[in-house]
């Protein structure tokens, strides 16, 4: 009998090929589009950035050179006022040297630089001198006088003679507001000058003059780089009041210091941009990003036009889809072409299984016929022949799809055991490198003092050391102790020993202990010893273990030469400790956390000392276990103080 596959023929456009073909075709037109939008809004956040992150780099150009000069003005200030307080007599000729050394050892972008006295103040004999050593400008109408080679590029003027610069304002604003003032732009010659004006003040606050820098503005935005592929991109600085600095469409507008009134662009965002220090916004087909100059409060800008973006998106994208197009239609043809290949002796299969149906059904009329159609593409016919052999697969990957779900969820629970007991391991070893730190510190200090010095010290000062070196040791141990102790908090199985103690005697021995880390940082404690008994109810070793904790880090954290201050007061119920230092200070964030396992806070120690994130996890859990509290009032730059508050006397109905 002849099969039915030999007499059916396809539907040319319902064969599996035309239908991959156009609809991989399809999909792939509709991914282009939406991809093509996705590029150039991708292109237009990386162009946004590159302009953001390249006006922070000129910014920080411009701020960097702006600091240096500052700290030459304010180390010129500093010398005069040294040389004023110090016990040697000093003559106009050594402030005039003063003032030229400095000069000579300037910053680049500095023309000029000089001091001058308030009336009489640094030299009592004269009403009012003002070194000024500055670039020659080569313009016969120069003030002062040029020096003798090899300096003869520089001139000397006594603008007291020259200026009377009593009357002036960049004399008279900075003894006014008694503070550093950069002045407004102003063209001096062929440049654009601002000045940098600084008072000078004895040791007893006490205003002996001014010191001041001419700047070279000009020069300064000469220096700022634009990238080279922003064909019609600019950068543009403005004072505070608007005065153009730099504006390199038009550089006579700057030249002229006119307003930015007189550029229509920027005065229609100005009111934007002084709603904050930095920022970006869209204007008249350009790209805007805007950034405050520290110190000066100057405005820098820059602009590139969007075009420049779409015309890239646009190339980019036209060739990608003719490119992207070409070949996916060479790879689907081909792809077809190999698929109708590989089926074919799959169909002939097919009609084998076809022809043998075909006479099981002449015989028996119970059994379903394979209808074929024209609507029926090769896949369609294969279905038919694999029917029965899924209905036999079906019952058997049911049964192992439930044996595998079985597996799955044993090797889930023992996977999640093990990553759990990975945790702790890791949180244990980390708490025991932490909180022995500071005891094996201890040892090696004492032992290395012994050693360096074992035939200086007599045998009371060596028992002394060593009777400090048992007593870390004993630290040692009682920490390792307390961290199982934590483990058994959280399991609720810690059995602290509780009775009162007397918290002076743990704090000044902590004091004794942690004396050389402190002196090593030039740091004072300060804790007034008081006469009277402070008992608190509670564990000796968890207390000793928590106040060293404390302490230690308000010494970790603390800056050079500062005070730490410890105090202890009570009332009715509870002791108080605080430990308050003069470090860096805690931000909300930072506070919000501060008490976490493994926490890595803002501020970081000030000598590069090791620290894990678990000591004021510690701290909290073992206060928390004898019904006590800790907690922290802290300040950005102003310092943290950690109190921590002990009962006194036993809880009712508590277990112990």
């Amino acid at each position: 009998m002849k099969s039915q596959f030999h007499n059916f023929k396809l539907a040319i456009h319902h064969s599996i090929g035309a239908r991959l073909l156009f609809y991989v075709l399809g999909t792939a037109l509709i991914s282009l589009i939406g991809m093509s939008y996705l590029f150039y809004k991708v292109l237009q956040e990386r162009t946004e950035q590159a302009i953001i992150t390249n006006l922070e780099v000129q910014v920080k150009f411009i701020e960097v050179q702006l600091a240096r000069i500052e700290e030459t003005m304010y180390s010129l200030a500093s010398s005069v006022s040294v040389m004023h307080e110090s016990s040697a007599k000093h003559t106009l000729e050594d402030y005039k040297q003063l003032a030229f050394n400095f000069y000579l050892n300037r910053p680049s972008l500095v023309v000029g630089t000089g001091f001058g006295q308030t009336p009489r103040k640094i030299d009592p004999d004269c009403q009012g001198f003002w070194h000024y050593f500055y670039t020659d400008p080569k313009d016969p109408s120069a003030v002062g006088k040029i020096l003798p080679p090899p300096y003869d590029s520089t001139r000397y003027a006594d603008l007291f003679v020259t200026d009377q610069y009593f009357t002036q304002t960049y004399y008279t604003l900075p003894v006014s507001q008694r503070r550093s003032i950069w002045t407004d732009s102003y063209k001096w010659y062929t440049i654009t000058m601002v000045n940098f004006v600084s008072p000078i003040f004895s040791k007893n606050n006490d205003l002996l003059g001014i010191v001041g820098a001419d700047i070279d503005v000009t020069e300064l935005t000469r220096q700022i780089k634009t990238p080279l592929n922003w064909e019609h991109g600019y950068h543009v600085l403005l004072t505070e009041k608007g005065d153009l600095l730099s504006y390199p469409p038009q550089p006579e507008k700057a030249i002229n210091i006119e307003n930015y009134q007189q550029i229509p662009d920027i005065s229609a965002i100005w009111d934007i941009l002084q709603t904050h220090q930095k920022g970006f916004t869209h204007y008249n087909g350009n790209f805007w990003a805007y950034q405050r100059v520290a110190n000066t409060k100057w405005l820098m800008l820059v602009s590139v036009p969007e075009s420049q973006i779409i015309l890239s998106a646009i190339k980019i994208t036209v060739i990608g889809v003719f490119v992207a197009g070409g070949i996916l239609m060479f790879v689907v043809i081909s792809f077809v072409r190999w698929l109708n290949k590989r089926l074919q002796p799959i169909l002939d299969e097919c009609d084998r299984l076809i022809e043998n149906n075909s006479s099981v059904n002449s015989t028996n009329t119970n059994q379903p016929r394979v209808s074929m159609n024209k609507n029926m593409d090769e896949i369609e016919v294969l279905s038919h022949s694999f029917y029965h052999m899924t209905k036999q697969l079906e019952a058997y990957f049911s049964l192992l799809e439930e044996k595998v779900r079985e597996r799955t969820h044993e090797l889930n629970e023992k996977n999640d055991m093990l990553l759990k007991l990975n945790q702790e391991k890791n949180e244990f070893l980390g708490i025991v490198a932490h909180d022995l730190k500071n005891p094996l510190s201890g040892i090696l200090g004492l032992s290395q003092a012994i050693r360096e010095n074992v035939e200086i010290f007599s045998k009371n000062e060596i028992s002394e050391f060593s009777h400090d070196i048992e007593q870390s040791a004993e630290k040692m141990f009682h920490l390792i102790t307390n961290l199982l102790d934590v483990n058994a908090i959280e399991s609720d199985k810690l059995n602290s020993i509780l009775s009162y103690v007397d918290l002076v005697p743990i704090l000044t021995s902590l004091c004794h202990t942690y004396e050389k880390p402190a002196r090593d940082k030039n740091i004072t404690i300060i804790f007034e010893k008081p006469i009277e008994k402070y008992s608190a109810w509670a564990d000796e070793s968890m207390v000793d273990q928590i106040l060293d904790n404390l302490l230690s880090n308000a010494i970790k954290y603390s800056p050079f030469k500062k005070e730490i201050f410890i105090k202890i007061y009570r009332d009715k119920s509870m002791i108080y400790c605080d430990i308050q230092d003069q470090g860096q200070g805690l931000s909300e964030a930072d506070q919000a956390k501060l008490f976490g396992k493994f926490t890595r806070l803002t501020p970081k120690p000030t000598a590069k000392e090791h620290s894990t994130g678990l000591g004021l996890f510690i701290v909290k859990k073992l206060i928390e276990s004898i019904h006590g509290k800790v907690w922290c009032k802290s300040e950005l730059d102003h310092g943290s103080t950690f109190t921590v508050a002990f009962p006194t006397q036993p809880l009712m109905n508590t277990n112990e």
